[in-house]
């Protein structure tokens, strides 16, 4: 599993279309020469609730969301 970027970051003015796919491509295409097969890409989310100290300055509870990127390997038996 590898976990991919939350978001792509780009220049004023830069066209965009097409991005997020070669962004992928380029991490599968380098997994797959290794001999890994991309199987899936997963999100995660976690929850982050301020502590009691936060609470008192205002802090509220934030989400993250992670993606993932799934890759699976025949093995032997």
């Amino acid at each position: 599993m590898v976990e991919a970027s939350p978001g792509l970051v780009f220049d004023s003015g830069e066209r965009t279309k097409g991005k997020a796919a070669s962004y992928l491509e380029d991490i599968v295409n380098d997994h797959a020469r290794k001999g890994w097969e991309f199987f899936r890409v997963d999100t995660m989310s976690k929850t982050i609730h301020p502590g009691c100290f936060g609470m008192l300055l205002g802090a509220h509870t934030v989400t993250r969301v992670y993606y993932v990127i799934t890759f699976r390997k025949l093995v032997a038996l």
